[in-house]
This record gives C-alpha cells, sequence and structure tokens, in this order.
C-alpha cells in the first residue's frame, strides 16, 4: 500500500510542476524581418537597430524549446539593419540593457543560459535554483542539441555586410521581466566601421544606437 501511495505522490508531484519534467530538445526554426518593422528602433548613418524583448513564455517557446522566464532569463532579440555602403562590426557582448531606476545588466553568455536551465546555477547566475529537474531521454544529447541552438541564436560579435540585415539574442537575468521591461532601454555602444568605399571611413566608430523598448506581444520577425 505504502508502494501505491509513494508512486502516486510523485506522479502528483510532476503533474504540479510541469516545468520541471525535462523531455528532450527540439530545435526550432527562426528568423528576423528588417529592422523598420519593429515599433521600438533607432536610426542613424543608414543603419536601422530593433530591439524586441521576449518577456512572455508563449513567445519564447516559438524561438526556444524551453520557457527561459522560469529561470528569470530575459531573451531580448536585436536586429540590425545596415542599409548603407559600408561594412560594420557590432559587438553583442557589449550590449546592455538599461533601466532608469534599476541601473544597467551585461547580458549572459548563451551557453551559460543553457547550464543554468539543464543543470543549476551557472557562475554568472544571481537567482536561486527554481528546482529539481527531471530528466527523460538522453540528458547529455539534449543539453548539447540546446546549446547549439542558444548559441546558433545568440547575436554575439557579427560583421554586417552592405544591404544586408544580422539578428540574434542577447540574454539578461531580470526577475519579474515585464515589470522591468516597461522602461527598459538597450544600449548598443561599439559599432565600427571594417569596410568602406571611402578608406578614411574604416575604423571609424559610429555613434551609439539606443533603443527603447515596447510591448510587443505579436511577432512579425517570425516567418
Amino acid at each position: 500500500m505504502r508502494t501505491k501511495f509513494w508512486g502516486l505522490s510523485v506522479l502528483c508531484c510532476i503533474v504540479a510542476l510541469p516545468g520541471l519534467l525535462v523531455a528532450g530538445y527540439k530545435v526550432k526554426p527562426f528568423s528576423a524581418s528588417h529592422a523598420s518593422v519593429f515599433p521600438a528602433r533607432d536610426m542613424h548613418d543608414r543603419i536601422t537597430v530593433a530591439a524586441d524583448a521576449y518577456s512572455q513564455s508563449d513567445r519564447i517557446l516559438q524561438v526556444f524549446d524551453r520557457d527561459t522566464s522560469r529561470w528569470n532569463i530575459l531573451p531580448v532579440l536585436v536586429v540590425f539593419s545596415n542599409d548603407g555602403d559600408d561594412e560594420v562590426e557590432v559587438n553583442g557582448d557589449a550590449i546592455e540593457l538599461t533601466h532608469a531606476r534599476m541601473g544597467s545588466l551585461r547580458s549572459l553568455p548563451a551557453g551559460d543560459v543553457v547550464q543554468e536551465i539543464f543543470y543549476g546555477r551557472s557562475k554568472h547566475s544571481q537567482s536561486p535554483r527554481v528546482g529539481v529537474r527531471i530528466q527523460t531521454g538522453n540528458p547529455a544529447k539534449d543539453f548539447e542539441n540546446a546549446r547549439m541552438d542558444f548559441m546558433s541564436k545568440e547575436f554575439g560579435r557579427k560583421l554586417v555586410a552592405p544591404h544586408s540585415t544580422a539578428y540574434g539574442f542577447v540574454f539578461y537575468e531580470v526577475p519579474q521581466a515585464e515589470r522591468y521591461v516597461l522602461g527598459a532601454k538597450v544600449y548598443i555602444p561599439e559599432t565600427r566601421v571594417t569596410r568602406s568605399p571611402d578608406p578614411k571611413r574604416v575604423g571609424h566608430d559610429l555613434l551609439f544606437f539606443e533603443v527603447e523598448l515596447k510591448e510587443n506581444k505579436g511577432a512579425p520577425e517570425v516567418r
């Protein structure tokens, strides 16, 4: 009788904690449109930069096979559309999330995000573990699939050719992300010209970009 009761108790715990049952990882395709179609954007030097915070679970799960909000991790999509004639380099690792009352945040590497989701605290994490992950299937393979997926969708450091668009996600540890996003800005300080028809422009640092985030519950960027 005790065995049956114990089994039923475990089953009830699993049903009550759906976010802790980890079964496989599926890679989901993703692409982004030109930055001009997004409501939150900045523009100068014939470059348009857009930012879109994925603070709702349903939007996160359109892109990733884990709801990062359960681990207080906010993915922010950054779209960089270069309509000029220069090739530019963007240092995605320097992109910050700023807030007038809450200060600024540096991004988390995609690899650390996956480490936190699968195995608990990463070296950058400030939040406690959510709980026990009940691994099913092949955990090592699932971890590697997730790591490759998150890293392939991370903005990182990009060269943006003339008349092209580059995009990717930047990740931040943000408790209560939906509240934090209101009034937050994405600050992009490091963009420089790497090739140009005018040799004098090569190595030139562009003025920073700053995008004030806006509510965007739709998903015009997913195609």
